[in-house]
């Protein structure tokens, strides 16, 4: 089975690299939002959240040689989340739904990390330094007001009258109905994610049951593989991450079209890219 992915897996990871070079160059050409530090604009922090994704795709590609299979799926995991949750904010529901997601998203990221700090320094902090003790202090004022001033976007734009007071107080970003005030089971979980992402079914289950196995170190990534038995896995799962490469490329020329509208692309790239986000979720198609 060696002998016969060798040829194979050459092609894709050959394949892997002309597309994720095609989205570098796109992202290159929203280089004009690098400097703009407030994320209260959705454009910007979707750029962001793709240029921090970019090197984690690179990165696949050197794990891809490895031998560590635990790494590999384990990378491909986070980079399929955080796709699907780049889709969500940038290509589900209306533009209002997508900016309210947006706000809710950032409210949830800040919320979160001033809670882990709280919890983290209340155990520790007879143990740190006064300048440690600062800087946490520092930051969780900074994200009080962060938080606040998010609030107020919600509230500026009427986005408190298209959802319900519970999803507002809960940060719930992955809402599924925008009006229900119910506290447990309005929440799109990450394989609902994947299924509005274009993402096919099998492949969904696959990330959740199997590939999540190597992320939480369960019973199943004890049983190894044989040198070079891992090898069809490897070539399909660059298969899936080239495609999803040329997903957020479409997503990121619609969403950016004014600033990409001159971008020169390869016209097999856009048979290639569009033929994916029309027919991958219904076809399983692939290069």
């Amino acid at each position: 089975m060696e002998i016969a992915y060798t040829k194979e897996i050459k092609v894709r990871r050959n394949d892997y690299l002309h597309s994720l070079n095609i989205l570098t160059s796109i992202i290159q050409g929203l280089n004009d939002y690098e400097g703009i530090q407030s994320l209260s604009s959705r454009k910007v922090g979707m750029y962001k959240l793709i240029k921090k994704l970019l090197p984690c795709l690179d990165i696949l590609h050197k794990v891809s040689y490895s031998g560590s299979l635990a790494s590999f799926l384990t990378l491909i995991r986070m980079i399929i989340d955080n796709y699907a949750a780049f889709y969500l904010l940038t290509s589900h529901s209306t533009e209002q739904e997508r900016n309210l997601r947006y706000y809710l998203y950032l409210i949830d990221g800040v919320t979160t990390r001033s809670n882990n700090l709280k919890d983290f320094h209340s155990n520790v902090s007879k143990n740190i330094y006064e300048e440690t003790h600062q800087n946490i202090q520092a930051i969780l004022s900074s994200d009080s007001k962060s938080i606040s001033q998010l609030r107020k976007y919600i509230t500026m734009y009427n986005f408190d009258g298209y959802i319900s007071e519970t999803i507002i107080e809960q940060n719930n970003w992955k809402f599924v109905h925008p009006k229900s005030d119910s506290k447990k089971g309005n929440r799109h979980s990450f394989i609902d994610l994947y299924k509005i992402a274009k993402i096919p079914t099998h492949y969904s289950n696959a990330f959740q049951r199997y590939y999540s196995s190597y992320v939480h170190g369960l019973g199943l990534t004890l049983f190894t593989y044989s040198d070079g038995d891992e090898l069809p896995l490897i070539c399909s799962s660059l298969s899936i991450i080239e495609i999803i490469q040329s997903l957020i490329a479409k997503i990121l020329l619609e969403e950016y079209k004014e600033k990409l509208n001159n971008i020169n692309l390869n016209q097999d790239f856009i048979i290639y890219m569009n033929h994916n986000w029309d027919y991958w979720n219904k076809l399983n198609y692939g290069r």
